[in-house]
């Protein structure tokens, strides 16, 4: 905002003023809460330190996100064959205050088959290759929070949005935000993260700790709580109830606060009752997510 004028200020005072004097004095609303906050559990032994993303201007890093997803409903669905996604990423900037300006190009969208899939990978191989050239900018805090996450979908056909959508999803997974206070091996801290998965809307209590520091690595457990409210979603123009949204999560793997860049694996199920046209069904999603350097 640039409206730093006396006159805009004196006009601000103005109004609000004439706000007070004409109804009683209101308590003034709390700021939301951040989404990402940390909440320190324990911060673990000697030696610690603030853990914090470091990467220069100029940082070229080339990563792969493979999703491995099992989605069944009654008999129906099953395992669909591995998404694999080739990522460039870029810090395009590192502004004043240390936030880093990050862009990430999808290099390649492939799919390959998997053990008892129910779709043969070549099958989905064009639809998946729609998002090729895709571009995701972000940017990076010190403390690790991917802030305005973005991919431009408006050129492309609806499924590959989707898509695109997802993948945009799973990238905010690449940084793990972190506690602003020195830290050892051990610690452990929460952060609550809200989901899309499907149209579907959750919140997943993520609980890290720290297994191990070796200069600017840092390998970590993660556990997943996931809860729902009961909901409506829209698949294909049909109204869906969705009621007992719950699912379980975890994983581990390594940071580079120098190359941002967080390896491993995480797991996660989730399972939700849905009524469609008086019809109720069982659904459970089971995904993957492995992330490699290249």
């Amino acid at each position: 905002m640039l409206f730093n004028s006396n006159v805009v200020k004196a006009i601000q005072v103005a109004g609000m003023l004439s706000v007070l004097a004409c109804k009683p004095k209101e308590r003034p609303k709390p700021p939301p809460p951040d989404p990402l906050a940390v909440q320190l559990v324990t911060p673990g032994a000697e030696p610690k330190r603030v853990l914090k993303y470091v990467v220069p201007k100029g940082t070229a890093i080339p990563f792969e996100i493979a999703l491995d997803v099992t989605l069944t409903t009654g008999e129906l669905g099953g395992a669909m064959p591995t998404f694999v996604f080739d990522l460039d990423l870029y810090v395009d900037d590192v502004l004043p205050d240390g936030r880093m300006v990050l862009r990430t190009t999808i290099a390649d969208a492939t799919a390959r088959d998997r053990p008892e899939e129910k779709v043969e990978a070549k099958a989905l191989a064009s639809r998946v290759a729609s998002i090729k050239g895709v571009t995701l900018n972000a940017t990076l805090t010190p403390d690790g929070k991917l802030e305005g996450v973005k991919v431009d979908t408006a050129k492309l056909p609806e499924a590959a949005a989707q898509q695109a959508a997802t993948l945009a999803q799973s990238f905010e997974h690449v940084a793990m935000p972190l506690p602003t206070v020195p830290v050892g091996v051990g610690a452990k801290w929460t952060t609550i993260r809200e989901l899309t998965q499907n149209g579907m809307i959750s919140s997943a209590i993520n609980t890290v700790e720290i297994t191990a520091i070796a200069g600017d690595k840092v390998s970590f457990k993660l556990d997943t709580q996931i809860h729902g409210p009961a909901q409506t979603v829209v698949q294909q123009n049909v109204p869906i109830e969705v009621t007992e949204l719950s699912g379980t999560g975890g994983g581990s793997g390594t940071l580079d606060l120098v190359h941002f860049l967080m390896t491993g694996e995480l797991d996660a199920k989730l399972h939700t009752d849905m009524t469609a046209q008086g019809q109720r069904s069982a659904l459970d999603l089971e995904m993957k997510t492995t992330i490699t350097s290249r």
